[in-house]
């Protein structure tokens, strides 16, 4: 006898929402890639072809655009045309053909209009610089043109302060906006006759000299403060350490103000950018003086035996700048001892 098994009837309905399914997959991937330029359907590539067809006539009208006149204008915007039309035929799916004219019409239009632009506003340079010499004008002018509308219909304002144009002027500058459909404000500048437009790049320039001109007095202002000891300065130079005779008590035995004074002029004579003694920095208003036994430098006292001088300058000059002055020292008992330093600072003068 035959034995049986028994299956589970097979669920139709489920095998056929399966089936749908694995399809609308397969169509999302189908339309996704046709999207993407992945997948061609066989009819895809006529499509495209015209696609291509209409841009290349789009980019063609384009190139009907361009003025004869200014050979260098329009080599300028065909060079834009011709990158477009290499971008086209490299394009793989309708959203890249229209990327590419996108960008292309946009790139044109904004090129052509600044070409436009600069071209107008040598032209209007050209009428200030020849009013400017039929009235003789010999100083400084700045002439500014205000343009709105379009076309005929172009709004005109002229602010002419020092008064060169007159009516032909004024009516020549208004066809010169109007045929290059000016929008904006152009301003001529006028000096000893000659007027020149001032363009973005000239107002850059400008702001690029100024800063220089800036930086330069500020490094001036910064070396005047540190040579007249307003700022802190540092740099190579000496320490000098100044010392009473042994025991010593008598007036030739003691560091005075006279010692002092007599170095920071053999440092200052030696070319020393700055001197400081006792912690205080030396300047054009300084003093050194005694007041019994003590050494007052700027009206302050200072440390003394040693009385400590820096200076900032060449070592081996000061170094013997001060050599007779050590001379001096040791013939009466005092000593004058000289360290060369490869940095030395001096403090900036305080004010009390």
């Amino acid at each position: 006898m035959l034995s049986t098994r028994r299956t589970r009837p097979i669920d139709r309905a489920a095998w056929g929402l399966c089936a749908i399914a694995i399809l609308l997959l397969i169509a999302d991937c189908v339309i996704l890639g046709y999207s993407a330029g992945v997948i061609r359907l066989p009819w895809y590539p006529g499509e495209l072809a015209r696609a291509k067809t209409v841009g290349d006539k789009v980019l063609d009208l384009y190139l009907s655009q361009i003025e004869d006149g200014e050979e260098e204008d329009a080599v300028l915007l065909s060079q834009i045309i011709g990158q477009a039309r290499d971008s086209l035929a490299s394009s793989v799916s309708f959203v890249a053909v229209a990327e590419t004219l996108w960008e292309a019409g946009g790139r044109f239009r904004e090129e052509s209009y600044s070409l436009r632009s600069t071209r107008a506003r040598e032209a209007i340079a050209s009428v200030v610089e020849a009013a400017a010499r039929r009235e003789r004008f010999d100083g400084r002018a700045l002439v500014s043109v205000s343009a709105g509308g379009s076309g005929m219909r172009s709004e005109l304002f002229v602010d002419d302060s020092a008064g060169l144009l007159n009516n032909d002027d004024i009516t020549s500058i208004s066809h010169i906006v109007a045929e290059h459909d000016l929008v904006g404000v152009v301003d001529i500048r006028v000096n000893a006759r000659e007027a020149f437009p001032i363009t973005p790049a000239t107002i850059r320039e400008q702001i690029a000299s100024l800063e220089e001109d800036n930086q330069r007095i500020a490094e001036s202002i910064l070396s005047l403060r540190r040579a007249s000891g307003f700022e802190e300065l540092t740099g190579p130079g000496v320490l000098i350490f100044a010392y009473d005779a042994p025991e010593g008590y008598s007036y030739h035995e003691i560091v005075h103000d006279q010692d002092v004074r007599d170095l920071t002029d053999a440092l200052m004579a030696a070319g020393a950018a700055g001197v400081e003694i006792g912690g205080q920095r030396i300047t054009v208003r300084s003093s050194v003086r005694c007041a019994g036994p003590v050494v007052l430098v700027n009206q302050r006292p200072i440390v003394v035996n040693p009385v400590v001088v820096k200076a900032v300058g060449n070592p081996e000059l000061l170094e013997q700048a001060v050599q007779e002055i050590a001379d001096r020292f040791a013939l009466l008992g005092k000593r004058l001892e000289v360290r060369r330093a490869e940095s030395v600072s001096l403090a900036a003068v305080g004010f009390e």
